[in-house]
């Protein structure tokens, strides 16, 4: 019986796929790589009840930029976390997109200026902690 449980819980979680953003040439220079954002990102939203899956939408998107300072020490970043959804358009009045509607369910944001040595470490920190932010502006 257990099982046919977990089975229904599974079938109405809510689901997101994750887009990571390709990364500049400050990624590079930081030590920084898709699964500094990848793998913390999927964990916290399983905290948070989600399942990950592909090609789902919504969908978490994840950028970040970041840039080396010129003593080569510290990074500057800056970090963003949106859940998106593409739908087809609706009329507004009198006007009707001709492409697909964006619709931004949630967004945060970040700044940040950190040593070079602990930047993978705090972004993946700024991800999971900007995940539950956005999230906590939903209903799901």
């Amino acid at each position: 019986m257990l099982g046919v449980g977990a089975e229904a819980f599974a079938q109405t979680r809510p689901t997101l796929s994750l887009l990571i953003e390709e990364g500049n040439e400050g990624w590079r220079q930081c030590g920084v790589t898709e699964k500094t954002f990848s793998n913390p990102a999927a964990a916290a939203l399983r905290r948070q009840g989600i399942e990950v899956v592909e090609n789902a939408m919504p969908f978490l998107y994840i950028q970040g930029t970041i840039l080396r300072d010129d003593t080569g020490k510290n990074c500057i970043y800056e970090l963003n976390v949106s859940v998106i959804h593409f739908k087809s358009p609706e009329r507004i009045g009198r006007f009707l997109a001709k492409g697909n509607d964006t619709v931004m369910l949630c967004s945060q944001g970040d700044l940040g200026f950190v040593e070079a040595a602990g930047v993978a470490r705090e972004l993946a920190e700024k991800v999971g902690s900007q995940i539950r932010r956005c999230l906590a502006e939903l209903s799901y």
